[in-house]
């Protein structure tokens, strides 16, 4: 697509004969829009669009099988039973460093190394990734999913945007509100907008960015802290989404967001996610991705500014019904 080279996730395939497939995608137990705004838009009759960002939280997106295989890959099946017994004070360090950040000269947090990162996004020992892959098919029959090509969308010196990061977040770590990635901001030198020019996301027939967030923990208590927090810019409101064992947050990556670090109460217990930064390409020209598609989910909940434009929009067909009630003449 536009020229370049996207490498679809791993997903269920022939050789994968014992595994089924996923059922129909789980309704979310949140879908909310945010950071609504008028933006240009070149595939709008009238040169603009209204544009709100998306997330989504699904409850048993992936089943306790696959999570305890993806953590069992990330840190040996010896931790994952420390972890069990809340015995477990940090990952271990031959597949963990303390080099992660979320912006440059952000304090440095554990994260996979790349070799096992590497090895996760292929799938090839863990079916548990291309089980995930295919649940994200079925919950996007009219996209291709793949990861986000990170050499593409940087510029000289811009800093590496891996397409999938592990956390390993604890007490006394500091985190920092950032974007994931937001195509607005992408140097222009970039491959990126040489093949897809300049856009906000949601564009129809461009690529639409968003980041998968898997919750590892096989237990996670409400005063552990370990939220991750969704900002709505315009109004400086936000939603809090609590890191439940098998939860999944799907979201826009141009939302700014940040992790907030285990409290005192989670001890020195490790609170483990996996992010998958994703690109999702329309398989239709000029077709739209929705993260809230799926007409049986209803509507997003406006929230922020999204709810500030939605209760204008009211107001003008109010408006706009009592003129015509006005305008009419007795027959």
């Amino acid at each position: 697509m536009g020229g370049l080279r996207f490498d679809p996730v791993p997903c269920l395939a022939a050789e994968d004969a014992d595994e089924a497939l996923p059922a129909a995608p789980p309704a979310p137990i949140a879908s909310v829009a945010l950071d609504a705004c008028i933006v240009p838009s070149p595939n709008s009759p009238s040169g603009a669009r209204l544009s709100e960002a998306r997330l989504l939280v699904l409850d048993d997106f992936v089943d306790a099988r696959t999570w305890s295989e993806l953590l069992t890959a990330m840190i040996g099946a010896a931790a994952v039973e420390a972890l069990a017994r809340g015995e477990l004070a940090a990952p271990p360090e031959d597949l963990w460093e303390r080099r992660t950040a979320d912006a440059a000269g952000a304090p440095a947090t554990w994260g996979l190394r790349p070799a096992p990162l590497a090895a996760l996004m292929r799938g090839e020992a863990c079916p548990a990734m291309r089980r995930v892959g295919a649940r994200l098919a079925a919950l996007f029959p009219n996209a291709v999913v793949a990861w986000l090509p990170s050499a593409a969308i940087q510029g000289p010196g811009s800093p590496d945007c891996a397409p999938l990061l592990a956390n390993a977040a604890v007490a006394g770590d500091s985190f920092s509100y950032h974007q994931d990635a937001d195509p607005t901001a992408f140097p222009d030198a970039s491959a990126w907008c040489a093949a897809f020019g300049d856009y906000f996301n949601g564009e129809p027939g461009r690529p639409l960015l968003a980041s998968l967030v898997l919750y590892l923990n096989p237990e996670w208590r409400r005063d552990w802290g370990g939220e991750t927090l969704l900002l709505d810019g315009d109004s400086g409101v936000g939603v809090a989404v609590q890191a439940r064992p098998g939860r999944a947050l799907l979201m826009h990556q141009d939302v700014v967001h940040r992790l907030v670090a285990p409290s005192r109460s989670a001890g020195r217990r490790p609170r483990f996610s996996l992010v998958w930064k994703l690109a999702l390409l329309p398989r239709g020209a000029g077709d739209a991705v929705d993260l809230a598609r799926r007409a049986e989910w209803g509507p997003p909940t406006p929230f922020g500014s999204a709810a500030r434009v939605r209760a204008v929009q009211a107001s003008l067909a109010r408006e706009a019904g009592l003129g015509r009630k006005r305008g009419r003449v007795p027959g």
